[in-house]
């Protein structure tokens, strides 16, 4: 996946591109659909998903390091999303107004994660709050 992105960022280089964000994964361990994987748990994150995303973000974050010494005049900016979100929000939901951190807020299926919402769901949604 890096070195895609690390393609990806050379054709928008080369295509003038001088200001880039790229943020970091959340905790894809935690996401409603993580039920639906052999051992996954149901009510805590799959520690296993967590641990190859946390490597990913090192490698992108030394990737935006790189890319600013390899591109004189481009500014690369990393924006860190897993701490942010593991740390404030999953541990601390109902600060947020949150009540459930494992469901999904729509669909079916195993914690809501096995068919993703459709379009009428989501205005529902959009309707009650």
């Amino acid at each position: 996946m890096l070195y895609e992105v690390q393609s990806f960022l050379d054709d928008l280089s080369l295509l003038g591109a001088r200001r880039i964000a790229l943020f970091s994964l959340g905790p894809v361990g935690c996401v409603p659909a993580r039920a639906m994987l052999r051992g996954a748990p149901q009510h805590t994150c799959f520690e296993p998903m967590n641990m190859m995303t946390k490597i990913y973000n090192h490698g992108l974050y030394k990737l935006v390091g790189s890319k600013n010494r390899r591109y004189p005049g481009a500014v690369l900016t990393f924006g860190e999303v897993f701490n942010i979100h593991v740390h404030h929000i999953r541990l601390h939901p109902e600060k947020y107004g949150f009540f459930d951190v494992n469901e999904a807020c729509c669909g079916s299926g195993l914690l809501r994660g096995e068919v993703q919402c459709v379009k009428g769901l989501i205005y529902q949604i959009y309707d009650f709050l």
